[in-house]
């Protein structure tokens, strides 16, 4: 009996209570009215009506009996039972709502889950016996085509069975396992998913089946992919590119041996042929033949200092230098130039400037003939300034401005912009008057901005040009002693060595030896790094001076076994006299256990300084076997 119709018997017997209570009542009333209307008569002679009088009499003292005894109690306990089942109604109706409530949610995250993601059910074997609408919109396949089949109607082959036996093996031991699968459609196109596969057990840890949640990242794998492809391609780029940059930096290291090697007998010989007494019109053919050399070596170390610069490779070397003793030696080195096109030169020096300043010196002096050589190329009878003023900074640390003006054709405006590119000249016709690789004002650019300046030109046509550049040097104290080689343009060695020298070129063996005899040495020749070894183990010599690229043993290998097995000489300095000097060389050759380095063509102040170096080295305590300062691997070039 539901709820409803056991609370409506209740009411029922509530009301036959009250009809019984209300007859009863009406009963006693009427008889007592009866009886007293018929107070005066004998009712023995009439029993019909004595009986019921005495009927209605026990009807109206039974019925009230009735309800006292027996309906108030029940009626008690039915109102309470009413009651109770009253309250349970109402927690079943909020329960109701409740359960209502929990349904339309679910089925909710029901729709949004099968917006979103395809679920499947399988049986302990694996069939599948549920799937949503997303899986069949995921697979491409029936319901009808699903149902019964297990997940293998999706596989792509794309997986190894090692992947699916660990799927298996995680699933029995965790319960859980989650991955990415790459699945195949019903058309044959794959498509991947982000798996969420569940082991279901029962109350008693028995397995019932699997439980399967899947979102397609087709589209991130996608994206991965051609992220991918583009990351192999930039590598191959990179690979390509760095390949390319060994192949360039390869060249330029031949390049720059096989010319310089040619060059160094050219000027080695020039300055033996200039030490002989020669006629003016001799000498006069040697100084052509000299600076046609130097102008040839300006190029290369043009393109060497470029590819140096592109490298990061190129190092500066901070030293104190007096900035007169720099000025003047730029005067001095383009004198010749300026005098032949009927310039003037002059330098104008602000009052109070520092005498001795700090920074490398090489690299300012490069600049400078620079900014100078190229206007004595555009400048005809005309004058040339070389200027340095104080714009600003402290005395600790003055800012200064090397200003470089002259009186030539000047600079189209037009033209400006481009002055400092690399290989951008400002004449570059077939009926050009000057001569210049288009590097030199790129080259200064960069180096000014290596020292942490700024360069710059102002120019008008026909009235002449102003190249500057600012640079911020400290000043040197009076105690530092390191000397630029702006100070020490010659240095002669304290007495005669015993040298060994070791070049396979035989005109370069003939010009070296005969610059080192011309200045008091004695020298002892081999021809290749294998004669070397030979000879080092056999005598003392004060320093050797050794070729690089040679056949059969080159000069780093000969260098590592006179180190390892010389009797004599492997504590002596052993120098690179060499034409490799492109970016990297001189650290390669100083890593290898030579002492320094000098860069074909060599010349005699070179070799003096070095031995100079030697000389000092031999006077200390640590003995000969140090690296040897020099400045010939980065010659200053002029564009």
């Amino acid at each position: 009996m539901s709820y409803k119709a056991t609370l409506g018997s209740h009411h029922d017997l509530r009301a036959a209570t009250r009809l019984i209570l209300g007859m009863a009542a009406i009963i006693f009333v009427t008889e007592g009215l009866i009886m007293v209307l018929l107070a005066n008569v004998d009712f023995s002679n009439y029993p019909l009506i004595e009986a019921a009088i005495d009927a209605g009499s026990l009807t109206a003292i039974a019925a009230p009996l009735s309800y006292f005894i027996l309906l108030k109690p029940f009626i008690l306990r039915t109102a309470a039972a009413e009651a109770a089942l009253s309250s349970a109604l109402e927690t079943s109706r909020a329960r109701e709502k409740e359960l209502t409530a929990a349904l339309a949610d679910a089925e909710l995250q029901k729709r949004v889950l099968d917006q979103h993601c395809s679920y499947t059910k399988t049986d302990t074997r694996g069939r599948i016996i549920y799937t949503n609408d997303q899986f069949i919109r995921m697979s491409g396949y029936s319901r009808e085509e699903i149902i019964g089949r297990t997940h293998g109607i999706v596989n792509s082959g794309t997986h190894p069975k090692a992947f699916w036996a660990n799927m298996i093996e995680t699933l029995k031991r965790d319960g859980v396992w989650q991955g990415e699968v790459c699945n195949r459609k019903k058309d044959g196109s794959l498509y991947w998913v982000q798996a969420t596969n569940v082991a279901e057990k029962n109350a008693e840890g028995k397995l019932t089946g699997y439980f399967s949640v899947r979102s397609d990242i087709t589209p991130t794998k996608l994206r991965e992919e051609e992220l991918g492809k583009a990351q192999t391609e930039l590598r191959r780029a990179i690979e390509i590119a760095e390949a390319a940059s060994r192949a360039k930096s390869g060249f330029l290291s031949t390049m720059s041996h096989e010319m310089r090697t040619p060059l160094n007998g050219v000027l080695g010989a020039l300055q033996l042929l200039d030490q002989e007494g020669l006629t003016e019109r001799q000498k006069d053919l040697v100084e052509r033949a000299k600076e046609s050399s130097e102008a040839l070596l300006v190029h290369i170390n043009d393109v060497l200092d470029f590819s140096k610069l592109e490298a990061d490779k190129l190092d500066l070397d901070p030293q104190a230098f007096d900035l007169v003793a720099l000025l003047n030696s730029v005067s001095h080195i383009v004198e010749p130039q300026t005098q032949k096109a009927g310039n003037t030169i002059r330098l104008i020096l602000d009052e109070g400037l520092p005498k001795r300043l700090s920074g490398d010196a090489i690299r300012l002096k490069q600049v400078l003939l620079n900014l100078v050589s190229n206007a004595a190329k555009f400048t005809r009878k005309g004058e040339i300034s070389v200027s340095v003023a104080r714009i600003g900074g402290d005395d600790a640390r003055p800012l200064l401005e090397f200003a470089v003006r002259d009186t030539g054709i000047g600079i189209p405006e037009e033209r400006l912009n481009d002055l400092f590119r690399e290989f951008s000249m400002v004449d570059s016709s077939y009926t050009r008057r000057t001569g210049g690789t288009g590097l030199g004002l790129a080259i200064s650019k960069r180096l000014i901005e290596m020292m942490g300046g700024e360069i710059g030109v102002s120019s008008q046509a026909g009235v002449g040009s102003r190249f500057w550049f600012r640079l911020s040097l400290p000043c040197a104290n009076g105690e530092d002693h390191e000397t630029s080689e702006v100070e020490t343009t010659s240095a002669e060695p304290v007495g005669r060595f015993a040298i060994l020298l070791v070049d396979d070129n035989r005109t370069n063996r003939f010009v070296t030896s005969q610059l080192l005899l011309s200045a008091g040495h004695s020298v002892v020749l081999a021809s290749s790094g294998k004669e070397a070894v030979d000879l080092a183990d056999r005598s003392k010599y004060d320093a050797i001076f050794m070729d690089i690229s040679m056949p059969d043993m080159d000069g780093l290998e000969a260098t590592r076994m006179i180190r390892s097995l010389s009797r004599y000489n492997a504590d002596t300095p052993i120098v690179a006299l060499t034409a490799h000097a492109v970016v990297g060389d001189r650290e390669r050759f100083l890593a290898r256990g030579m002492n320094g380095y000098l860069a074909k063509p060599v010349r005699l102040r070179d070799i003096a300084r070095t031995l100079a170096q030697i000389e000092v080295g031999r006077a200390t305590p640590q003995g000969t076997a140090q690296v040897l300062k020099s400045e010939t691997a980065s010659p200053v070039s002029v564009g």
